[in-house]
């Protein structure tokens, strides 16, 4: 029932992260060329960075890409193997708790959330930039912190309609 779960969460994050559907996030931005120019390459779909970026913003993204590809060939492997774990409500109840202490946790300090998972995948502190760096501005705290919150949101709603639906 785990993987299960974990199959919906990450299936959530490439819902929510996919590019067509930040196209229209990004269509009435200034910087949509960038940041359209940056999603792609993120997601393997091009591999070229727009020149407007240093280096450390450079390399920051392509740490980016590898673990979205980690993450793409983990939800392969969950969505493969789910239908073989057994129920279990102790799981179920495990994984509710799990969640209600990290969306506390997020609606009292997302700042500290978002901290703890780059020291979690990013080594060096690669992923810490200056306040005036393009990458912070073109993508501030906010834009994560309401992509995190759809992720949620779409996560719930997937368990809901896969419970009650099907």
């Amino acid at each position: 029932m785990l993987l299960f779960y974990l199959t919906i969460f990450l299936n959530s994050l490439f819902i929510i992260g996919n590019p067509l559907r930040l196209y229209y996030l990004y269509k009435n931005d200034k910087n949509y060329e960038i940041k359209m120019k940056t999603t792609l390459y993120v997601y393997n779909i091009n591999n070229i960075l727009p020149d407007s970026y240093n280096l450390s913003e450079k390399n920051h993204f392509y740490d980016v890409r590898i673990i979205i590809r980690k993450f793409y060939f983990l939800t392969i492997i969950c969505n493969i193997f789910f239908d073989y774990i057994s129920q279990s409500i102790l799981i179920i109840l495990f994984f509710i708790l799990i969640n209600i202490l990290i969306l506390v946790n997020f609606k009292n300090n997302f700042d500290k959330l978002w901290n703890k998972l780059h020291y979690l995948f990013f080594k060096n502190n690669s992923w810490l930039f200056p306040r005036n760096s393009l990458i912070i501005k073109l993508f501030p705290l906010n834009f994560w912190k309401r992509l995190f919150i759809e992720v949620i949101f779409i996560f719930y709603l997937r368990i809901i309609f896969y419970y009650f639906i099907i």
